[in-house]
């Protein structure tokens, strides 16, 4: 007898109609260069986005020029917007927030607990504010907004770079109304705190904390005295502490893992093996990916892991559940790497590997996509709704395919949200634009929004798009729906827990037969890599350690009225391409459904059969 435990109670559905699509879209129309950065989603569904440009930009009646928009080239952008939209398509604001003579790089953008909206951008030069406050940096530094849900400004101030040069600047609000910033340092103060002189103001940041008014209150140094740090991205750990993720050149910090040599431990400077140079001999330092939590009241590491060997890697975005569990997008350039106790593998040569893996509470990894056929491909943002991840991405001059996604891009860059399970990271679909990136994604109950941009001309949602008259990029925002229209057909429960093998259950698929009897054919449509299978019907085996072919195997089973019948399917190996998939046609005599069940050494699939005479 095997017993069951239950993780989620609710009905199982029995699909209708799927939508999944973008519904409409936006364009940044301007002369050079306009840009989406980021999204983020109020309570009520309306999104909010926000970006930069230089020259005229228009977003439908709004409009509003940069501070060098007659002289530019198009090459830079000196001036930051933000917007609000209803999901119907409907503008309701585009505000300008501030403008910078000598460049302004729109970077990060948050809601707070309170519906606030905290933006963050470097900036040099004259910064002026859209309340007439302004700033002198002689350096490049960097800006902190604050914005209502109605648009206003509630305040903004710019910050002194400390010797930076860099254009990473995240930000994370906390529930006590104070936010973390990441921002660049050689040497200076911030706040109480005092940061040492790092390698160099290119490579070097520190986590700190402003408070509700954009008062600096501490910092600390990520890369310590000497240290060569680039923090990526960053988010909050289901305790509040701060995990960012990067890629480093040299690093001294206490309490650093090595994961490819061990623990080592102290304040003496790490540095990446790297490539020996042909002159000197002397090794390169190449970037080296890092994932670290830093506590949330001295901005301390707690831990900080380092990933990768003798060739770069980076980590290029991150994301946390509330259960602990952290998303990652990795770029590996030709390498194989090392990652929670599984080697990810790299495609030879200079193309870029995008791989999108998923650690646990403890950074063991849970699973991986190692995505085929990639050229310079790499995740800029994550949103998780559910059990779904969303992926936004850009695809340079080749091919993403993986599971049911094969994307191609059209130009130099394709914009593509991938949409992937969070249990397996099975990709089910994407959304793209031929032309562009997707920069940011925000998904909720499967409705949401994305962002970047796109360049020459491009069409979305059937609508064609051109750039201006110098044909730079410009920005481009998308309403996406993937939720599956639906009704319960009745209340047991979609994901279970099979104790007895320690694997997540989830059902793919739901269908409705007319008849008793029903014919199951299986069969390995895609490569046949060496799948090995089980399955049972209503906790009876049907077959045990098959290897799956490309020539059909048919088997005849007899349903029950009045419960749910269940195929489950048992991955005993998952060949060379994970997961295990299995092609299945299962007949009633009326009709013929083909699905696809997928299983890994994690998850069951499950297909959901109810009995309904005619």
């Amino acid at each position: 007898m095997r017993f069951f435990f239950l993780l989620i109670i609710g009905c199982a559905l029995y699909p209708l109609t799927a939508q999944n699509e973008i519904q409409w879209e936006i364009q940044g129309k301007t002369k050079h260069l306009s840009n989406i950065v980021e999204v983020a989603l109020l309570a009520n569904g309306d999104g909010i986005f926000c970006g930069d440009h230089d020259s005229l930009v228009q977003f439908g009646p709004y409009a509003f020029e940069g501070p060098r928009h007659r002289s530019s080239s198009g090459s830079t952008r000196t001036s930051a917007y933000i917007g609000r939209i209803s999901p119907q398509g409907i503008l309701k604001w585009v505000k300008q927030i501030a403008t910078a003579d000598n460049g302004l790089f729109v970077s990060d953008m948050a809601v707070g607990p309170k519906g606030n909206i905290w933006l963050s951008a470097s900036c040099a030069g004259t910064i002026k504010f859209i309340d007439g406050n302004e700033f002198q940096l002689a350096e490049m530094g960097f800006l902190i907004a604050k914005v209502s849900p109605e648009g206003n400004l509630l305040w903004g101030r710019a910050y002194d770079g400390l010797g930076s040069k860099m254009h990473y600047y995240h930000l994370e609000p906390r529930k006590d109304g104070n936010c973390f910033i990441l921002a660049n340092h050689e040497s200076g103060i911030f706040g109480k705190s005092t940061l040492p002189r790092a390698g160099s103001g290119q490579y070097a940041q520190y986590l700190g904390l402003i408070d509700a008014l954009g008062k600096p209150l501490w910092a600390h140094s990520l890369g310590g005295p000497g240290g060569k740090i680039t923090a990526m991205d960053m988010d909050l750990d289901k305790d509040g502490n701060v995990l960012i993720a990067g890629h480093f050149r040299a690093v001294a910090d206490v309490k650093i893992v090595d994961e490819r040599n061990g623990s080592a431990r102290g304040t003496a400077l790490l540095k990446p093996p790297g490539i020996q140079n042909s002159k000197s001999g002397e090794p390169s330092n190449l970037m080296r990916a890092f994932l670290g939590r830093y506590d949330k009241n001295t901005g301390k590491p707690l831990e900080v892991h380092l990933y990768g060997g003798a060739k770069m890697c980076n980590i290029t975005a991150i994301k946390a559940d509330s259960k602990g569990n952290v998303y990652l997008g990795l770029a590996l350039y030709g390498e194989d790497l090392e990652i929670g106790g599984k080697t990810v593998p790299a495609y030879p040569g200079n193309d870029i590997t995008m791989v999108i893996a998923k650690l646990n509470k403890d950074w063991r990894c849970l699973w991986y996509k190692s995505f085929l056929k990639s050229k310079s491909d790499y995740v800029n943002d994550f949103s998780l709704d559910g059990n779904k991840l969303y992926a936004a991405c850009m695809i340079a001059q080749g091919n993403l395919s993986m599971d049911e996604v094969s994307v191609s891009s059209s130009g130099l860059w394709s914009g593509v949200i991938l949409k992937m399970s969070t249990l397996d990271g099975y990709c089910f679909q994407d959304f793209h634009w031929a032309v562009g990136t997707a920069k940011c994604v925000e998904i909720r109950n499967g409705e949401g929004y994305a962002g970047g941009w796109f360049h020459y001309t491009t069409s979305i949602a059937g609508e064609r798009f051109a750039v201006g008259e110098r044909g730079q990029f410009n920005a481009v925002l998308c309403r996406i729906s993937s939720e599956d229209q639906s009704e319960p057909i009745d209340s047991t429960p979609l994901v279970i827990l099979d104790t007895s093998l320690s694997r997540a259950v989830e059902t793919q698929h739901q269908i409705i037969v007319e008849n008793e009897r029903i014919n199951l054919t299986i069969w390995d449509e895609k490569e046949v890599d060496g799948d090995i299978i089980s399955i049972r019907f209503n906790n009876e085996w049907v077959i045990r350690n098959y290897t799956l072919s490309a020539s059909p195997k048919t088997f005849t089973l007899k349903t029950q009225s009045g419960i749910i019948n269940s195929i489950e399917m048992f991955a005993e190996d998952v060949g060379r391409i994970p997961p295990a998939t299995t092609a299945m046609i299962i007949s009633d005599g009326a009709r013929n459904h083909k699905v696809s069940l997928r299983s890994s050494p994690e998850l069951n699939g499950r297909i959901e059969i109810q009995w309904k005479p005619k």
